[in-house]
């Protein structure tokens, strides 16, 4: 059984979101003034190994938040965060396992 769903909260930098097993069950990137992209990636500590997730705006385009239906993305590793793009703000959303 999971916990409820939890948030890295705004976040405008690469980071290490979760550093053991969960679920992945929405990100949301926000519009910034250039284009950007958001890489989620089943890893504790690096952008690398199994990329999850992605989400790409065009500059000053609307964000959304994406959902990844009620059981999520397993991410047996962790969860971290890549994103590019000037002043680009995202949002990952977990539920712990």
């Amino acid at each position: 059984m999971f916990q409820a769903i939890s948030s890295s909260g705004l976040k405008s930098a690469d980071a290490a979101i979760v550093a053991g097993p969960c679920r992945l069950m929405g990100i949301k990137l926000n519009p910034a003034a250039a284009d950007s992209t958001l890489v989620v990636y089943d890893n504790a500590s690096a952008a690398s190994g199994t990329a999850v997730a992605k989400a790409s705006l065009k500059a000053n385009a609307k964000g959304e938040v994406e959902w990844f239906g009620p059981q999520g993305i397993e991410c047996r590793n962790g969860i971290y965060a890549d994103v590019t793009g000037a002043s680009a703000e995202y949002i990952v959303y977990y539920a712990l396992a």
